[in-house]
């Protein structure tokens, strides 16, 4: 199966909510091309729906450098952003965050909002059980 195919076969399997086997199959295509910042970003996604941030953050960093789309630029700024606050480095997801925030027109507005405003309060939760375990 070509890389183009396989590629489609991740969006489906995502769409029908499979996030492991979508991200082997982003992975098989990136493998098979290393420079598609779309397999990156989605293998991301993938990881990230299926609760696997540490897999997700540095493939979300991989898309983000080799130039994901100016349409899910926004989104992976601030999944990145959200993933990071997952794993606790506020630091990383207060950056990322501001980053979604400055390359705007993450579409829907109402889903960008809540998000960005879950992350917030989680970086904030963090933060204070840090100063708390001092």
């Amino acid at each position: 199966m070509r890389g183009e195919e396989l590629f489609h076969e991740g969006l489906i399997l995502r769409d029908l909510h499979r996030f492991k086997a979508a991200a082997k199959v982003f992975h098989e295509v990136r493998i098979l091309n290393p420079d598609f910042s779309e397999a990156w970003f989605w293998e991301a996604v993938s990881h990230d729906n299926s609760g696997n941030e540490m897999d997700a953050i540095p493939c979300y960093l991989e898309a983000i450098r080799l130039g994901v789309s100016d349409e899910l630029l926004p989104r992976a700024f601030l999944w990145l952003s959200s993933s990071y606050s997952r794993v606790g480095d506020c630091g990383q997801s207060e950056k990322y965050l501001k980053m979604a925030e400055e390359n705007g027109n993450y579409q829907p507005k109402e889903e960008y909002e809540l998000l960005s405003n879950k992350i917030r309060k989680r970086n904030e939760r963090n933060e204070k059980l840090k100063k708390d375990e001092i």
